[in-house]
């Protein structure tokens, strides 16, 4: 799927989205204001598109977080893997990356952080783990499906430097490895 296809289909979500819940774009942007305060995000993705600046816009290219966050609003059911992906977009932030797409995936798998710090593209592997030690949550085979998906999206969003990191909860804080997937 190209970033194209996800943004011909953005109308379409949202608007699933108000019927499903059967709620107004206002509440729809509280929501995602909301959920969003503390990620500091990138419009690279958006600009690519000549996008306004609006929440919902950047919100789209995350697809999976989109519709966790409005199910998450109404269910009141909560995914460890997407809290603690939330929890590290805003740690990252912290940190002073900007978040440019949550979730990204592709027919071949899904990058679960895609940030930005200076001119570099990083892609984040989330793993919110309490059992075992951060060596072995990480797989050769995930490895190489994040390799694989990154050229999918270095396809579609002119990146030069590119930075494969991981990011590890332990249960109680993020430990951030720089480069520990290539």
């Amino acid at each position: 799927m190209t970033l194209r296809n996800i943004y011909l289909s953005r109308d379409k979500i949202i608007g699933v989205a108000l019927k499903k819940y059967s709620i107004s774009l206002l509440d729809l942007r509280s929501i995602l204001q909301n959920y969003s305060k503390g990620l500091n995000l990138s419009w690279v993705i958006p600009d690519n598109f000549k996008m306004e600046h609006s929440i919902e816009n950047w919100f789209i290219f995350s697809k999976t977080l989109f519709n966790y966050l409005i199910e998450n609003f109404f269910c009141k059911k909560f995914s460890f893997g997407r809290e603690v992906e939330l929890a590290g977009a805003k740690f990252l932030s912290s940190l002073g990356f900007e978040i440019v797409v949550m979730n990204y995936r592709v027919k071949g798998g899904e990058i679960d952080i895609v940030c930005k710090e200076n001119d570099v593209f990083r892609f984040v592997e989330v793993k919110g783990n309490l059992v075992f030690r951060s060596e072995e949550i990480i797989t050769r085979r995930k490895i190489n499906k994040i390799l694989k998906v990154s050229e999918d999206f270095t396809n579609e969003v002119f990146c030069q430097k590119l930075g494969y990191d991981a990011l590890i909860f332990d249960g109680s804080d993020f430990v951030y490895y720089r480069d520990y997937l290539v």
